[in-house]
């Protein structure tokens, strides 16, 4: 599936996107808050305000309807008094003094309130609802109830004290001068008016404290639900934040990786690494991987035409000749390249008219590199193999020069055969090569590896192994009719897919008779031979026979 990277940057401004909504949120939120916090109290200030004219309305009320009520509750008194007045006149007359006593308790009783009513003469209290105030000073008892009467006192008027409602009247009865005081607790018309008073007040002050309640609950439950509303709201956009930044953090990384990879692949493709491939290996593809398919052919195009430059200098350097034949000797070789051009060469060299050098090699790596190296060694063996009588020393050379002007970890293996045709002896040895096999009559001789991979070790540490090699050297007698055959790891591997033996393979081969012993009848005898004939790597052999 391939996502264009505008896809990509549009997920990465979403989630931006995100982040600015979740923050205006949090800002909306915490002005929610404080306006609803604001409005409340503005609701509660003016309930307050409500409340409080209420209450002074009340009491305005009640101050009138206290006023009216007084002056009922006197002018009662007062046709109360006259009523008793009138019926006491008539009693002193015709009734006897517990009739007297009897009005003025009748009179007393109408009123709930602490009341006496009192008929004085002289000063003193002749009667009283009060037995205990009979035959005592008027004066004392005014004293005790701390009253002042005043001196301009009206009879049949009620006047208002601090305490008490008092109503006075002369009586003259026989010569008799009265003063009758009726003295009523002002607490009775208060008891009446007050409790009714407090009982709207308290009502109202109920009504006020349920309505501060309802309001105070409405506020808090309106913030219960804002936060709740901000915690899911906060939470989910945290896990959208959480998933946005890892999904952005992979795909930066992916970018930035594909990135990486691409100007790692310029860097070897100017540092004339050619055969450098981008491998992004990516699900989801984009621009990226279009550039490095890009970058890709690119590589390929340059190191194509590379290749074919090296194609055909290589082929010039191979020998033109598939069977070289001198005295009683035949070279014969094979090359066959998995790709164009790859890193196995062999070569026949003439050092004298009486000595030649038979090599063969495989060198690490395919394509452009590995034919740079290929061409580098051929070269290289060819012009210090006539530099130097000594084979120990022109290896020593070989690997001195492969070591220091190639890059790190550039090597070949290799077997190098010297042919002495007036000794007729050859000295085989192996580099770090697969084993080569000299056939002798009815018997096989495996060469296996005798020193390190040309290019592969320091000076000193190869000389180390020439030393060794110089104590127990490989030469043999070349006699008619032997063979010898050097190859490379791509006839070994292919003999190896199909369960056989290549030692087996050239002795049988050699014990026949049937055709001559060179590279060409060697390779149609073994496809014989192999059920699978599948080349997976270059396949390179040399036959060297003496007839």
């Amino acid at each position: 599936m391939k996502i264009s990277l505008k896809y990509k940057l549009l997920v990465i401004i979403v989630f931006l996107f995100l982040i600015l909504i979740f923050c205006s949120t949090l800002i909306t939120y915490f002005y929610t808050a404080r306006h609803q916090e604001n409005f409340f109290v503005n609701k509660l200030s003016k309930k307050q305000a409500s409340y409080q004219k209420k209450n002074e309305l009340i009491k305005n009320v009640f101050s009138e309807l206290s006023e009216e009520m007084r002056n009922l509750y006197k002018r009662n008194i007062e046709n109360d008094f006259r009523e008793f007045y009138f019926s006491l006149e008539n009693s002193l007359i015709i009734e006897s003094l517990q009739a007297q006593t009897e009005a003025l308790a009748q009179l007393a009783n109408k009123y709930k309130t602490e009341n006496f009513a009192i008929l004085e003469e002289k000063g003193i209290i002749q009667i009283a609802n009060d037995i205990n105030l009979w035959n005592k000073p008027i004066l004392s008892f005014l004293e005790t109830k701390n009253i002042k009467l005043n001196e301009n006192l009206k009879d049949f008027v009620c006047s208002e004290y601090e305490n008490y409602f008092v109503i006075t009247a002369k009586l003259k009865v026989k010569n008799r001068k009265f003063n009758i005081y009726f003295f009523v607790n002002i607490q009775e018309l208060l008891n009446f008016t007050e409790p009714q008073k407090n009982k709207i007040l308290e009502n109202i002050k109920d009504e006020e404290i349920a309505d501060f309640a309802e309001l105070t609950a409405d506020k808090n439950e309106i913030k219960k639900i804002g936060f709740q509303l901000l915690k899911i709201f906060t939470l989910t956009n945290l896990i959208i934040f959480i998933l946005g930044a890892i999904i952005i953090s992979i795909a930066l990384k992916l970018m930035l990786t594909k990135l990486a990879k691409i100007q790692s692949a310029i860097k070897e493709i100017k540092n004339k690494n050619y055969g450098y491939r981008v491998k992004l290996h990516s699900y989801l593809k984009d621009e990226f991987d279009d550039f490095a398919e890009q970058t890709n052919l690119m590589a390929e195009h340059i190191e194509n035409e590379k290749l074919n430059e090296l194609i055909e200098v290589t082929e010039k350097l191979l020998p033109q000749r598939r069977e070289i034949i001198f005295s009683d000797y035949s070279v014969s070789g094979y090359i066959q390249q998995s790709r164009e051009i790859g890193g196995d060469f062999y070569d026949l060299i003439e050092i004298t008219e009486n000595k030649y050098i038979c090599v063969i090699a495989d060198v690490v790596g395919k394509s452009f590199p590995a034919a740079y190296l290929m061409t580098l060694a051929i070269n290289s063996i060819r012009l210090l193999c006539k530099q130097y009588d000594n084979n120990t020393s022109f290896l020593s050379a070989l690997n001195d020069y492969i070591k220091n002007y190639t890059p790190s970890g550039k090597w070949f293996t290799m077997i190098f055969s010297v042919i002495d045709l007036l000794d007729n002896k050859i000295e085989i040895i192996n580099c770090g090569h697969p084993s080569a096999f000299f056939y002798k009559t009815n018997n096989t001789i495996e060469i296996s590896s005798q020193l390190p991979m040309i290019g592969q070790f320091s000076s000193e540490k190869f000389n180390k192994y020439l030393a060794e090699y110089s104590q127990n050297q490989c030469i043999h007698n070349f006699e008619k009719n032997n063979i010898l055959i050097i190859y490379t790891d791509g006839l070994s591997d292919l003999v190896q897919n199909n369960n056989c033996n290549i030692k087996t393979l050239f002795h049988e081969f050699c014990d026949n008779n049937d055709f001559k012993k060179n590279a060409d009848n060697f390779l149609n005898f073994i496809k014989t031979k192999l059920h699978n004939f599948d080349i997976k790597d270059d396949l390179t052999f040399c036959i060297i026979t003496r007839h």
